[in-house]
């Protein structure tokens, strides 16, 4: 249940993160959009895991009829996701990475939890090789309605994996930042509308760099029809 504590997150959190895990109160917005969205009986992903906030946020909302696939690459991270989940019936955890291929790929480690990625970085030049898979070939087996993709500048490689389950239009939500992401979503805004989520958990159609990012370095966009 979501009112349950989870296991407190590590000390590389900042306190106001650990706060917020607590009180079930991260990234706040975009958790009034799930519980807006998100109903019984739905399947939804969760890419880049992590501790597995929103994987339980999630489970909560489908109910005993639905499901959630959570997929963490991290060796770390995935324990705790695990000891986090482990109660729940309608979560199905794979300790494994998400993006354009099958087969494995190298991951870059961070000194930060929440920042590791299947791109390089300059944090901390640690590096190991993780499984990955692509959404297409979960979509084979299982439909899906709503996808959380939180990944760290590697968006792009998740939804290159994805063509397939694209012309389905479930719901996403992705971490967009200029840097990493725009040409993405350029290109998916061809094709899909884009949203913003706004307080209260609604949304609002942005077509602008600059209405996208309301002044922020980074933020939660929404595809959705």
């Amino acid at each position: 249940m979501v009112g349950e504590i989870l296991i407190p997150p590590p000390s590389s959190c900042t306190w106001q993160t650990k706060l917020n895990h607590l009180r079930n109160r991260y990234e706040i917005d975009t958790t009034n959009y799930f519980k807006n969205t998100i109903t019984s009986g739905m399947t939804v992903v969760d890419v880049g895991a992590n501790l597995g906030y929103f994987t339980r946020l999630a489970s909560s909302l489908v109910g005993p009829t639905g499901n959630v696939y959570a997929f963490e690459p991290d060796a770390n991270n995935f324990r705790l996701l695990k000891k986090n989940t482990k109660h729940l019936t309608n979560v199905h955890i794979m300790q494994s990475a998400v993006s354009d291929t099958d087969g494995t790929a190298t991951f870059y480690l961070s000194r930060k939890m929440g920042m590791h990625s299947l791109l390089e970085n300059k944090d901390e030049g640690r590096q190991v090789v993780v499984p990955c898979t692509t959404l297409d070939k979960l979509f084979q087996s299982t439909d899906i309605h709503f996808i959380k993709i939180d990944v760290e500048g590697a968006e792009t490689l998740v939804f290159q994996g994805m063509p397939k389950l694209l012309q389905r239009k479930p719901v996403i939500v992705f971490e967009y930042n200029p840097w990493d992401s725009k040409p993405l979503v350029d290109e998916l805004a061809k094709t899909h509308s884009i949203f913003k989520i706004v307080p209260g958990g609604t949304l609002e159609k942005t077509t602008t760099e600059e209405s996208r990012l309301d002044g922020k370095k980074g933020t939660n966009l929404v595809l959705a029809d």
